[in-house]
């Protein structure tokens, strides 16, 4: 007949080991993230993941602004897809004098001074007359 006895066997205890993480983080959401025991497996401690935050691409789609339409431009996350927009309204127009002229032959006596103003941008032009006279 055979006998077995019986011996405890004193443990040998968690060795740490690698984080892993249990749920990913997202551009928008944090996870966790699991330290195990390298010998057993088990989870020796738990820790919280910061959101990543998104990874946007360059800015696509846009024209540059003129004096009289503004830009549109939208870039997209490389990682979730999430897109984001942005707009830049338009310049307006800046403009100089450009020439001045005078008229004394509509009105004898009195003499109409023209400023023709011109737009630095994209050339469009306007006038204004002033008399001085009868």
């Amino acid at each position: 007949m055979t006998v077995f006895e019986t011996r405890p066997i004193p443990a040998t205890g968690h060795t740490p080991g690698n984080w892993v993480d249990s749920d990913p983080a997202t551009c928008t959401e944090g996870g966790t993230r699991e330290q195990l025991c390298s010998k057993c497996g088990a989870v020796l401690a738990t820790d919280t993941i910061s959101p990543k935050g998104h990874n946007w691409g360059a800015w696509e789609g846009g024209s540059e602004p003129t004096c009289t339409s503004g830009s549109n431009e939208t870039r997209t996350c490389g990682d979730c897809g999430a897109t984001e927009s942005r707009s830049e309204g338009a310049l307006g127009h800046d403009y100089y004098l450009a020439y001045t002229e005078q008229d004394t032959l509509t009105n004898p006596g009195s003499v109409i001074q023209i400023d023709h103003y011109r737009c630095s941008r994209c050339g469009d032009e306007y006038t204004n007359s002033y008399s001085n006279g009868p």
